[in-house]
């Protein structure tokens, strides 16, 4: 799997995510507070987890987990979002990010993408070995100057990383050293984020709780 092809790289993070729910789940109890149609609150406590549970809350058109893997709110206009979390069979996709993403609320400092620095440096490395037969110099101006181990530290962020860049480009235009006239890293087209691991955990989270919520269900006799 490459780090660079955004569904490689997604399909190896809900596998982890996956293992790492199902490894973490082992154990787990479940406490109904509330069940009253929509309006449901449940505790999970996971003694296997570090992050050790959460509570999962619904109400008409809203769903909300919070504790140990943060504080994520879904919502969608009239939906029953706990009835749409529910795997049609046991063999539908257990994780799908696309669908929560859509439906999440920003909050709390929360955030369903990050920057990844790994992406970053790899979709750097990429463009130096792309572009440097045409820009000869490039590749060892880039190893001096940004992929030095002193130099790495910046790309954690990326304010640090588009700095890096600026400084790089505005060396090089002025003296020229990387070849065939100036090179720019086409960083405005890179996508720098990837999805947050305990959006993932979240996303893998749900659909198990509905089951363990079905599970005890008492079944409406007509």
């Amino acid at each position: 799997m490459s780090v660079i092809d955004p569904y490689d790289e997604l399909q190896r993070q809900t596998a982890e995510a996956e293992a790492r729910f199902v490894s973490d789940s082992r154990g787990a109890t479940m406490t109904v507070l509330r069940r009253d149609g929509g309006y449901r609150h449940l505790r999970f406590d996971l003694p296997k987890a570090s992050w050790e549970g959460f509570e999962l809350v619904t109400w008409p058109g809203t769903l909300v987990v919070r504790g140990g893997l943060g504080c994520w709110t879904f919502h969608q206009d009239g939906a029953d979002l706990m009835h749409t979390a529910r795997p049609a069979t046991r063999d539908s996709v257990r994780i799908d990010p696309h669908f929560w993403e859509n439906r999440f609320t920003p909050g709390g400092g929360q955030s369903a993408k990050k920057y990844s620095p790994t992406r970053a440096i790899a979709l750097l490395r990429a463009a130096v070995a792309e572009n440097d037969e045409a820009h000869p110099g490039l590749a060892s101006a880039a190893a001096d100057e940004l992929l030095s181990p002193p130099a790495l530290a910046e790309l954690n962020t990326e304010a640090g990383l588009r700095a890096a860049l600026a400084r790089f480009h505005l060396r090089h235009e002025r003296n020229g050293s990387t070849g065939q006239g100036p090179f720019r890293f086409p960083v405005d087209t890179w996508e720098l984020d990837v999805y947050d691991p305990w959006f993932l955990l979240t996303c893998a989270a749900v659909p198990w709780a509905v089951e363990q919520h079905d599970a005890t269900a008492v079944p409406v006799v007509v």
